[in-house]
């Protein structure tokens, strides 16, 4: 799980001041913009400032799934799960539970939560500029495991054929983990460090033409979102596609 950054957030809560509309407040994650097509956009309640769960968790790559029923929200992103109960003061990170300053509420049909519970839930740096009235909200760089040697080699993972699409299955949990479908496309199943070095190690071998710790290192955008270039080698789209992930490159 990732670090959790919570004392950047309580700072952050202090340059609020109550009133201010959310017309007025902008959302940036990862420096660029999030934009509030919602019904509901940030706001601030009893000096707690709260923002809309769906939009920023999505543009960060993670996924939502709310459970009406239950009336809570799971959210999964890397290697982390949370699960935030509507209207509870806590909320459950890999089932240790966090102590939020306000609990999730739901405001003209959707759910917002405390801009503090991004730092203790998935370790987000956040940030607030007072002159352009900005929150940041910022994942740090993942850190890869040291690797030596090549990964699918017989023990660890084997590659295997099928029909022309070529997976790589993972010996120690029997899972495949990804597969190259052909012309720069690969599924991902699994965002395991090893096993997304593992998967670089089959796109190396399939033309993507940077190291296996370069793919494993692209970082998960929304769907819309624009190609990244990556060395001035490649460009690259990686994002969530129901329960797996799709990861295209085209090189320059």
């Amino acid at each position: 799980m990732r670090l959790i950054t919570a004392a950047a957030a309580g700072v952050f809560l202090l340059g609020f001041t109550n009133g201010a509309g959310a017309s007025e407040v902008t959302i940036e994650v990862n420096e660029k913009q999030v934009n509030m097509e919602e019904a509901q956009g940030p706001f601030i309640e009893n000096g707690v400032t709260f923002v809309p769960l769906r939009s920023v968790f999505e543009e960060m790559g993670a996924s939502v799934r709310w459970d009406g029923e239950a009336r809570d929200v799971h959210i999964s992103y890397e290697d982390t799960r949370v699960h935030a109960p509507v209207g509870s003061s806590s909320m459950f990170v890999n089932g240790s539970e966090e102590t939020l300053r306000a609990p999730l509420q739901i405001v003209n049909d959707r759910t917002v939560l405390p801009v503090r519970a991004l730092a203790q839930g998935i370790g987000a740096q956040v940030g607030w500029d007072q002159a352009s009235r900005t929150v940041s909200i910022n994942m740090p760089a993942a850190e890869l495991p040291s690797v030596e040697g090549d990964l699918i080699d017989g023990e660890r993972y084997v590659l295997e054929e099928d029909d022309g699409i070529y997976e790589v299955r993972n010996l120690e949990t029997g899972e495949v983990t990804a597969a190259y479908i052909g012309n720069g496309r690969m599924s991902l199943f699994s965002e395991r460090e090893e096993d997304m070095l593992a998967a670089g190690e089959l796109a190396v071998e399939q033309g993507f033409p940077l190291t296996r710790e370069d793919f494993a290192a692209i970082e998960k955008q929304p769907r819309e979102s624009d190609w990244q270039e990556i060395s001035g080698a490649v460009e690259v789209t990686y994002y969530a596609f129901g329960p797996q992930s799709t990861l295209l490159w085209r090189s320059l």
